[in-house]
């Protein structure tokens, strides 16, 4: 099931910053996420005491009543849903204990740990 993802903004019309944040978010939400856009500057509450929309994760200009939701920085989304056999590796990240020599990487992940294990071959 998809991870909810509020994003409020901090007025009526969403900045360029905050439009751009939004879509890297939906960028990310094909599958593991789902986004709500939300007018921060409006009631939260919606008329009563403690109701808030249910969601996962929080972002964007967050209202106070949300505080002890999880935020998301769009720059770093977190990944859901990842099979225990996967990982994920950033580009430019450095992998420490590479083995071998060659061109071809074969990749290795431990299911418990996620640990990754690189180990170089010609083929």
């Amino acid at each position: 099931m998809a991870k909810r993802i509020l994003f409020f903004t901090a007025g009526i019309t969403p900045t360029s910053g905050e439009l751009a944040a939004i879509a890297k978010l939906n960028a990310a939400a094909d599958k593991p996420y789902e986004v709500t856009v939300l007018n921060g500057a409006a009631n939260t509450k919606y008329g009563e005491t403690n109701r808030l929309v249910p969601c996962d994760f929080v972002a964007g200009t967050v209202p106070t009543i949300y505080n002890a939701k999880t935020v998301v920085n769009p720059d770093a989304i977190p990944v859901q849903n990842l099979p225990n056999t996967q990982a994920v590796v950033t580009n430019g990240q450095k992998i420490t204990g590479v083995t071998g020599s060659g061109t071809v990487a074969n990749i290795a992940v431990d299911p418990t740990t996620k640990a990754v294990t690189v180990t170089l071959s010609a083929s």
